[in-house]
């Protein structure tokens, strides 16, 4: 099986099962108070709706990246078991603050800890931008304190782009699958 079709496959599979999830998040949401109310502010929903869907999102795919791992592993041979789980871990703070403030409305100063924290995990697992292509001509290398640097600046800006639209029903969801 060539890594495209694999890759098919896992995608048509993981929004499958994510979709599958999210009625059960959007069951269980009620009971656990994790529910928005629309009002002239940032939540212009039509409706009352259930927030915390980024949870069946991210079980379907954390499900799916590990099921796929021994496929991906002899298609990938390159990648260790440590950078592909970190794509199942460097959200987890991300959720567990965005789920802290679906509930309790945190400070924004907290968003800015669970962000970094995932930054942090990204670049330990070594994600980088070390170079980039430049459109005169040529690649800029960068050394890897800036690699670091830059990574975390773009990487921050991502999330807090995700944030900022955060507010109408399904528009993280459109830029996530979309992404």
């Amino acid at each position: 099986m060539s890594f495209l079709a694999l890759l098919c496959i896992a995608s048509l599979a993981t929004a499958f099962v994510s979709w599958i999830l999210g009625f059960g998040v959007r069951a269980l949401a009620p009971r656990l108070r994790l529910m928005d109310v629309p009002d002239e502010g940032r939540h212009r929903h039509g409706r009352v709706v259930a927030l915390a869907g980024g949870c069946a999102a991210w079980l379907a795919i954390s499900a799916a990246l590990v099921l796929a791992w021994p496929t991906a592993r002899t298609l990938l041979p390159a990648m260790a078991w440590r950078e592909w789980m970190s794509l199942v871990f460097v959200p987890l703070p991300l959720l567990i603050v965005g789920l802290l403030d679906d509930r309790k409305r945190l400070a924004p100063g907290w968003l800015l800890v669970g962000a970094f924290a995932s930054i942090a995990l990204a670049v330990a697992s070594g994600v980088r931008i070390d170079e980039i292509t430049n459109p005169a001509g040529g690649v800029l290398r960068f050394s890897s304190f800036v690699g670091i640097l830059l990574t975390c600046v773009w990487l921050l800006g991502c999330i807090g782009a995700t944030k900022f639209a955060d507010g109408a029903d399904g528009v993280v969801a459109g830029q996530t699958v979309i992404g």
